[in-house]
């Protein structure tokens, strides 16, 4: 996904502004997949993180 956003920045499909901000959540659910990987996570909680990272692929895309 990190060069998914940079190839799209790099392209002008995401302003700068945008890239970053997909970065930082990018961090975010990095960071909780990892903790996620330390537990035994419900479905909820790996559905979340699907959906969540669904959504930054879909705003890469765009």
């Amino acid at each position: 996904l990190e060069a998914g956003v940079t190839t799209a920045e790099r392209a002008g499909a995401v302003t700068r502004a945008d890239a970053a901000d997909i970065r930082v959540e990018l961090g975010d659910l990095t960071r909780l997949e990892a903790a996620y990987s330390r537990t035994n996570p419900s479905s909820d909680d790996t559905a979340y993180l699907t959906r969540r990272i669904g959504e930054l692929e879909s705003r890469v895309r765009r």
